[in-house]
């Protein structure tokens, strides 16, 4: 889905039945659009600085949680398995 909506490119990701493998990732990027969707929904200023970026979002991780951290990956995966 990522791939699909333009949010990430570079990675190999192969699909067999429900399972999901994951191949090349030492190519795998953000593109701009991605960075874009993730500074709207973590609310990070677009004029920071990368690292200034990564710091924001890690610090937002630590304020989301370990739960909401494992809610958005099992949404992630469960649209990944909806859309293959």
């Amino acid at each position: 889905k990522l791939t699909s909506e333009g949010l990430i490119k570079g990675g190999v990701i192969e699909l067999s039945g429900s399972e999901i493998y994951l191949g090349s990732l030492h190519l795998l990027m953000m593109t701009p659009d991605g960075i874009e969707y993730v500074e709207q929904k973590a609310l990070i200023e677009k004029n920071l600085k990368g690292i200034d970026k990564v710091k924001a979002i890690m610090k937002k991780v630590g304020e989301w949680g370990l739960t909401e951290l494992e809610n958005f990956g099992a949404k992630v995966l469960a649209e990944m398995a909806n859309h293959a």
